[in-house]
């Protein structure tokens, strides 16, 4: 059981929301939060709890414009300190608005139009970002649209450039569309159970699989990418995104309403789910377990179908939105402090299997070996040490250190750590030798404090976890 001061409570009710919200979205650190619907966009600061005005060219007009019509919207944060809000429309339409410090207001700085204009089907209903803070200057997101296209584009403080615009058949059911840790980009159809990996610079399919559940209204990826959650009307179920096993179901209040709609977020490093209901409510889960921790109430009722999540060092915010169609709809954001976590479990509940050969040496359990290139290539060793760095090193010389992007413990710095070399290590290890023959070494991947059964050992070979 969950005591009282571990649970979120309310801390603001957002009203002027005339219609139902499709969406809602927190921009980085929590700064701002958008709601959009058929009414448009708004946008509020969560430092007063204000709304902000936004430039007429996004704002809804009677009678109703699509091109005005929100159905998705995403934030992106840049080095510059510039926060950037992505309205996806109607219409398909989709702006770009930065958020001005010295005048305090957004501005459009872009205004891209539909693939296809004037086909109803350019009508965008599923958009995310790589990353939400930007670290290299160069951001990307991905739009899905009715008719089946899929549009990469990176975005600098310059403007925008398309990576790749792809139509997929129809019968695919194009849905959600999610950005792996890799860049590579994954589609899931809404009905049928397909599910693509799309090579993130030609958009090429690398992967197809048609074993996901059904129906897929909305999809989340855990960032080890081990794992994808998916909202299937009634509950959410979690698969293995390898090979796409089915891993866990986390169970709805019972009332079905409208089967593909409701919103999933993770949040406080992937150890909780956040998921909308047909009841009056969203539910707080715990990842691991599949329990219900919380369930934070809507006092309208009826349909809360989007949420939002924004986690912090020593806070976290969950914000709920009812979604009755022509009625008035709040916001209510959910607050509940914490002290920094001290393990990183969640994150790796659900791990990838990859089978490697049994070494005579194998590394400590805070260590990864990186499969060597060639017979005169070092073996880094990646170690999370208890001040939060991660260090890469050749034995005991000092080859690279790492500062975490978040300040959390040494267990979550090696997780970063561990998925900067994932790829590579997984390439190397599922052939069992590189290039020159030489065989890959064993990974443990196993972060102090968490379960000793996350360790088998096959007959032949180690079971890891990643």
């Amino acid at each position: 059981m969950f005591s009282r001061n571990q649970l979120y409570k309310t801390t603001a009710t957002l009203e002027g929301c005339p219609n139902a919200v499709t969406s809602l979205s927190f921009s980085a650190e929590a700064r701002f939060i958008v709601a959009t619907g058929d009414f448009g966009a708004k946008v509020w600061d969560t430092s007063n709890m204000s709304e902000v005005a936004l430039p007429s060219k996004v704002t809804q007009r009677e009678p109703k414009q699509p091109k005005r019509a929100f159905q998705v919207a995403s934030w992106m944060y840049f080095s510059s300190k510039i926060h950037v809000l992505i309205l996806g429309s109607v219409r398909g339409d989709i702006y770009l608005l930065s958020w001005s410090n010295v005048e305090s207001a957004f501005q459009v700085f872009r205004a891209l139009l539909p693939c296809t204009p004037g086909d109803q089907g350019s009508q965008v209903i599923a958009m995310d970002v790589f990353e939400t803070v930007v670290t290299n200057k160069t951001g990307y997101f991905v739009t899905a649209t009715l008719d089946g296209h899929v549009h990469l584009r990176s975005l600098t403080t310059a403007g925008t450039q398309t990576i790749f615009l792809i139509q997929l058949d129809k019968s695919f059911n194009l849905g959600p569309v999610r950005f792996g840790k890799m860049r590579d980009v994954y589609v899931f159809g809404t009905i049928g159970g397909g599910i693509m990996c799309l090579d993130r610079a030609t958009g090429e399919i690398r992967e197809s699989h048609t074993r996901g559940p059904v129906p897929m209204g909305t999809v989340i990826i855990g960032r080890s990418e081990s794992l994808f959650v998916a909202g299937t009307g009634q509950d959410f179920q979690a698969y293995r995104l390898q090979d796409i096993v089915y891993r866990q179901t986390y169970a709805g209040p019972g009332r079905l309403i409208a089967p593909i709609s409701k919103d999933i977020v993770f949040a406080e490093e992937e150890t909780i789910l956040v998921g909308g209901t047909d009841s009056g409510m969203a539910i707080v889960y715990d990842t691991q377990s599949g329990k219900v921790i919380q369930t934070l109430q809507y006092p309208r009722g009826g349909l809360v179908q989007s949420v939002a999540s924004c986690t912090l060092k020593n806070t976290c915010f969950i914000a709920i939105a009812g979604s009755i169609l022509d009625h008035p709809s709040d916001i209510l954001i959910f607050k509940k402090h914490r002290k920094a976590p001290t393990n990183i479990s969640g994150l790796i509940s659900y791990p990838t299997f990859v089978k490697l050969p049994k070494t005579a040496h194998p590394p400590l359990p805070n260590e990864f070996v990186s499969p060597s290139k060639d017979h005169h290539a070092f073996t880094p060793f990646i170690t999370a040490h208890d001040d939060g760095t991660v260090k890469v090193s050749r034995s005991s010389q000092l080859h690279e250190e790492y500062e975490p992007s978040s300040q959390f413990h040494a267990e979550y710095a090696l997780v970063e750590a561990l998925s900067r070399f994932h790829a590579e290590y997984v390439k190397a290890s599922l052939k069992g030798h590189d290039d020159h023959g030489v065989e890959s070494s064993t990974v443990s991947a196993v972060p102090r404090g968490s379960r000793a059964s996350q360790t088998e050992v096959a007959s032949e070979s180690e079971t890891i976890f990643l």
